[in-house]
């Protein structure tokens, strides 16, 4: 009799499970959404043909995006994307992961081969790095407080106190 309780304690609980993987597959799960326009995204003319890896806009008229090989970076002026000049070498012959701006004269980029560069309103200058490792991504509290991660948990800290 026991045994009888729990093949029709398992049966229903089984047909339950059933019954809900039905009703998923034939009712996707839909969220209610405010404005649906809101999620629309739109394709934007790229100036370049490369991998365009990070993307970060410090305002609406001032973004930078950056990809690999050779390393690229392309501008956002309120319009369109503007590719700069290629780096020079070795800035641009590791590709480059993720882009960090604290403002419009103040971002940060890494790369491949631990690469860094940074933007002071004016141009892209290399910074000294502690490793060769890759470095996929990199992100400020502040001018004076950065981070950056990569490949083999590299973790590498920028503070000019501590430079």
């Amino acid at each position: 009799m026991k045994s009888d309780l729990v093949r029709r304690e398992t049966a229903g609980v089984e047909l339950f499970l059933l019954m809900l993987m039905f009703l998923l597959v034939l009712e996707p799960l839909t969220l209610p959404v405010a404005n649906a326009q809101a999620l629309t995204w739109t394709p934007v003319t790229s100036p370049v043909r490369n991998t365009l890896d990070s993307v970060y806009c410090a305002s609406a008229s001032d973004c930078w995006a950056v990809g690999l090989f050779p390393g690229r970076i392309i501008q956002w002026n309120s319009a369109s994307w503007d590719a700069l000049p290629p780096l020079p070498s070795p800035m641009s012959s590791h590709g480059l992961f993720s882009v960090f701006c604290v403002g419009a004269s103040d971002c940060w980029a890494v790369g491949g081969l631990g690469t860094i560069i940074q933007f002071n309103g004016a141009a892209w200058t290399t910074a000294t790095s502690p490793t060769y490792e890759a470095l996929l991504s990199v992100f400020c509290v502040s001018a004076s407080d950065c981070w950056a991660v990569g490949g083999v948990g590299t973790i590498i800290y920028y503070s000019p106190e501590y430079s």
